[in-house]
């Protein structure tokens, strides 16, 4: 199954059966977009100046590491097939 890091981490965390081995080195790289109601700069500025402060801070690694991450070991041994 190919998924995205957030659904691989939250599925390996409900079921011990499964890995995530490319977690750490994903082959693509996407990001994720949000919806707002056009004509609203002003909501749209605070969200762009929230994310780059939570950023800078290194609080958005601790959530993914909390949340995304936590079910997921950086094992040699899940490393991906030659």
């Amino acid at each position: 199954m190919i998924t995205e890091i957030v659904e691989a981490g939250y599925y390996v965390g409900q079921d011990d059966r499964l890995a995530a081995p490319l977690i750490y080195e994903p082959f693509t790289n996407g990001q994720i977009g949000m919806l707002m109601p056009k004509g609203s700069e002003d909501l749209l500025d605070y969200v762009n100046e929230f994310l780059q402060k939570e950023k800078k801070s290194g609080r958005i690694d601790e959530l993914a590491n909390e949340f995304f991450f936590k079910y997921i070991e950086n094992d040699d041994d899940l490393a991906p097939a030659a």
